[in-house]
């Protein structure tokens, strides 16, 4: 299966493997999630707009998106994407489809992220980025 794409539908984000509480401690993690992509939606939405309108001198639009409580939504989508799988999830692995205890207390806010484990955006000065309403899983091996 190793770098093979594979569709899934939004309910697979939400993977039912916490209880009630404990998915009711995630809210916030889901709403900076929602909020983060609608920002992004926004800001592709004006870039659209001023492209059309051609070249001028425009006010500088700002934006903010809560970044740890987006990497912890990034988190929790990764462990409910890989939960129940054939791999392992972290190190040191705990079984396959079982994630790491400390990848589990990260996403809940209980322990911060660990050198190496953030979620990091990177691209040259002038790169263009194209945008999608899509998340593009691919798991890394060692």
């Amino acid at each position: 299966m190793q770098g093979n794409k594979k569709v899934v539908g939004l309910s697979s984000l939400t993977a039912k493997i916490l209880c009630k509480k404990h998915n009711y401690d995630l809210s916030d993690v889901d709403a900076a999630g929602k909020e983060a992509f609608d920002t992004f939606r926004e800001m592709r939405r004006l870039e659209n707009v001023r492209e059309k309108l051609g070249p001028r001198l425009r006010p500088v639009a700002n934006y903010q998106v809560h970044g740890i409580l987006l990497e912890r939504w990034f988190l929790k989508t990764l462990i409910n994407l890989s939960s129940s799988s054939e791999y392992s999830i972290g190190q040191p692995a705990m079984g396959a489809g079982i994630p790491f205890n400390e990848l589990v207390e990260m996403a809940f806010g209980l322990k911060p992220f660990v050198p190496r484990s953030r979620l990091y955006f990177m691209l040259n000065a002038g790169q263009n980025i194209y945008s999608s309403d899509k998340i593009e899983f691919s798991p890394l091996y060692q």
